[in-house]
């Protein structure tokens, strides 16, 4: 053979011996080992048919991602991130599901974030909004540092190794209705102040919450349940535990309630510094209800502490055959109980606004059968809180209806009238 054409086909040989060397395997679907990121400019790094956008302001995910480091880092301000309810998964090297780092304006909602590090972290983010996620992680869920005016709303955050949340530096931050379960700690304030906790159950966790060289910040309407130390202070922090008028319920509370009220008679102290003087005597639950026979089919709020638990609350109308409290057409409102309770009597002290009904004055039925019914102090020309106890073997449905029907004020108007003109004209007769 030729020995140029020896000399060449070994040098194609080792070419090719080369490129397989160094090329990287070819894999269906293949993922970036260290996930994707939504740049300043709007356009997503690598490429990628798992998150879609046709606006460079929201991003949808349309699968579940996996990733060996970062999940999703965000760099672009004023944008939305609906993880479609799709899992942004880790693995054992894995640092954060989505990192937030010099950023405003960015929602993160409805994902599953699972074997990260940190579920959500944000790093001198602020006026952000994390809601309706749900954060399994292995040391912390959503952490924020140096990180103001966020909101994080009804988020579920579990079996985290250190702390479900993590707040370091960061004040002016808004906590609602989001649930911890099953971690080692609960939630951590390091030099956080001005934060408001409110609506948050926390539960079966080591260690609930703990403040350390925080201050001002606004903690009630939270149920603090079954949690090894419920309470923790360091370095003489203070809190307000309460709103003036209710506070925390606390699983491990053994005050009574006296006057019949909701609230303890006594206070739950924490330490010297820190003490919620309205301990609550159930767990709280509050509930948006659409107000369809307004105009605007708003909603309003309606708030319910009792020791039973509620499902949901509703606004209906009586179409239904007429008694002696029900009319044809009536609005009333509506408390659906879990069922399987077990309690011997049962309590309730709900606070709803008077535009539900158009009135301040109610009467509760249960089982249609009326129940005396205290009003508490507390209320006031915008809403009125109630209070009431029942024989727990008779909760099937609670139902709320104005004292005296609005609707029933014209009839009764117009036979008034009718009788005072009969007895007029009979006057004149005689």
């Amino acid at each position: 053979m030729n020995r140029k054409l020896v000399l060449v086909l070994v040098f194609l040989m080792l070419c090719g011996s080369f490129a397989v060397l160094f090329a990287k395997p070819i894999v269906a679907n293949q993922l970036p080992s260290d996930g994707f990121t939504i740049r300043a400019d709007g356009s997503i790094y690598p490429s990628t048919l798992l998150i879609s956008t046709s606006d460079n302001v929201t991003y949808t995910l349309t699968g579940n991602i996996s990733s060996s480091s970062y999940g999703i880092v965000v760099e672009r301000n004023n944008t939305i991130i609906d993880g479609n309810g799709y899992t942004l998964q880790g693995s054992n090297a894995s640092n954060a599901g989505f990192l937030l780092s010099d950023v405003r304006n960015v929602t993160i909602r409805k994902t599953a974030i699972a074997n990260f590090d940190f579920g959500i972290e944000l790093n001198f983010s602020s006026d952000n909004t994390l809601s309706s996620n749900n954060v399994v992680s292995r040391l912390d869920g959503i952490s924020l540092y140096y990180s103001f005016d966020n909101t994080v709303v009804s988020n579920n955050v579990t079996s985290s190794q250190e702390y479900a949340f993590d707040f370091i530096r960061s004040s002016d931050n808004t906590i609602l209705n989001n649930n911890v379960a099953n971690g080692q700690w609960g939630i951590l304030l390091l030099y956080s102040s001005n934060n408001i906790w409110s609506g948050n159950n926390i539960i079966e966790n080591v260690e609930c919450i703990r403040l350390d060289d925080s201050f001002a910040n606004k903690i009630f309407h939270n149920n603090f349940i079954k949690n090894k130390w419920q309470a923790f202070d360091d370095w003489n922090s203070t809190g307000a535990w309460d709103n003036g008028v209710e506070g925390n319920y606390w699983s491990d509370y053994n005050g009574t309630d006296s006057n019949q009220d909701g609230t303890g008679d006594t206070s739950y102290v924490i330490d010297a510094n820190n003490t919620d003087h309205y301990p609550l005597m159930g767990p709280f639950q509050s509930f948006n209800v659409s107000i369809w026979n307004r105009h605007d089919d708003g909603f309003e709020e309606v708030d319910v502490i009792s020791n039973f638990t509620i499902s949901h609350v509703d606004l209906y109308g009586w179409l239904t055959t007429p008694n002696q409290y029900l009319q044809a057409g009536q609005i009333f409102l509506s408390l659906t109980p879990v069922q399987g309770h077990n309690i011997t009597i049962g309590f309730c002290r709900i606070t709803l606004p008077n535009n539900i009904l158009n009135t301040s004055d109610y009467t509760v039925l249960i089982d249609l059968t009326p129940i005396n019914t205290s009003k508490l102090a507390t209320s006031n020309e915008t809403h009125t809180a109630l209070y009431f106890t029942f024989n727990s073997s008779a909760l099937d449905g609670i139902m709320i209806i104005p004292e005296f029907p609005t609707f029933l004020v014209l009839p009764l108007f117009m036979m008034a009238a009718l009788l005072a003109v009969m007895v007029y004209k009979k006057k004149q007769h005689t």
